[in-house]
C-alpha cells in the first residue's frame, strides 16, 4: 500500500470579531429557536402530542439534540475552544467570563456529558458500566431547560463586562433576540451585524 503523503495545513488569517460574531449569533439563534420549540411541545395536551408524533416522530430527541448540539458549542465558545480554529469568546471578542459560576458548572457538570451522549456510542451509556453508578449521566429532560438559561446568562454577563467585548452592540441585540425567540415562537430574526 502506498504512503499518503501528509498534507500541510491550510493557513489562513483569523478571521476577525466582525467575521467571527456572525457564528456566534447563529449558535445562540438555533439554540433559542430549539428550546422554544421543545418549551412548546412540552405544553402541549397527550392528545395534541400523539397528533405531532404521527407527522414528526420523536421530534423531542431531535429538539433534545439540537439543544445539546448548539448548546455544546457555546459552551466551547465561551471556554476558549480545542482547535486554533475555533471562534473563541475572549480571543476574538475580548470576553473573559473563566471564573463565572453558570460556565464552570456547564464546564464541569455539563460538557463531559454532552460530550459523552453526542460524539460516541459507547459502553458508558449502559447502566451496568463500571463506575457508572457513582457518576450518572445527566437527566437531559431536566438539565436542558439550565443549559439554555445558564447561556443566556452568559450571553448576558459578555454584554455587560468591563471594559466592553468587541462588537458589544451586536451583542447586546443578540441577547434581546435571544430573550425574544426562547419565549416567542413567532419572533421575527432579523441578521444582527456587528458594525
Amino acid at each position: 500500500m502506498a504512503k499518503r503523503k501528509k498534507k500541510e495545513g491550510v493557513k489562513m488569517t483569523p478571521l476577525s470579531a466582525e467575521e467571527a460574531f456572525p457564528h456566534v449569533a447563529d449558535a445562540y439563534r438555533w439554540l433559542a429557536a430549539s428550546a422554544c420549540s421543545l418549551d412548546s411541545l412540552n405544553k402541549m395536551s397527550c392528545e395534541d402530542r400523539q397528533k405531532i408524533d404521527t407527522q414528526l416522530p420523536n421530534i423531542d430527541v431531535a429538539l433534545d439534540a439540537a439543544i445539546l448540539i448548539y448548546g455544546r458549542a457555546l459552551i466551547e465558545f465561551y471556554s476558549g475552544g480545542k482547535q486554533n480554529t475555533d471562534i473563541g469568546a475572549k480571543h476574538h471578542f475580548d470576553i473573559d467570563l473563566g471564573k463565572d459560576k453558570d460556565l464552570e458548572y456547564l464546564r464541569k457538570k455539563i460538557l463531559p456529558g454532552m460530550n459523552v451522549h453526542l460524539a460516541h456510542i459507547t459502553e458508558y451509556r449502559h447502566p451496568s458500566y463500571p463506575g457508572r453508578a457513582t457518576k450518572p449521566r445527566p437527566n437531559w429532560n431536566t438539565e436542558i431547560p439550565g443549559i439554555v438559561d445558564r447561556l443566556v446568562n452568559l450571553l448576558k454577563r459578555a454584554v455587560e463586562q468591563e471594559p466592553p467585548p468587541k462588537c458589544q452592540a451586536a451583542f447586546k441585540e443578540l441577547l434581546t433576540a435571544t430573550k425574544a425567540r426562547r419565549t416567542d415562537s413567532s419572533h421575527d430574526w432579523k441578521p444582527i451585524t456587528p458594525s
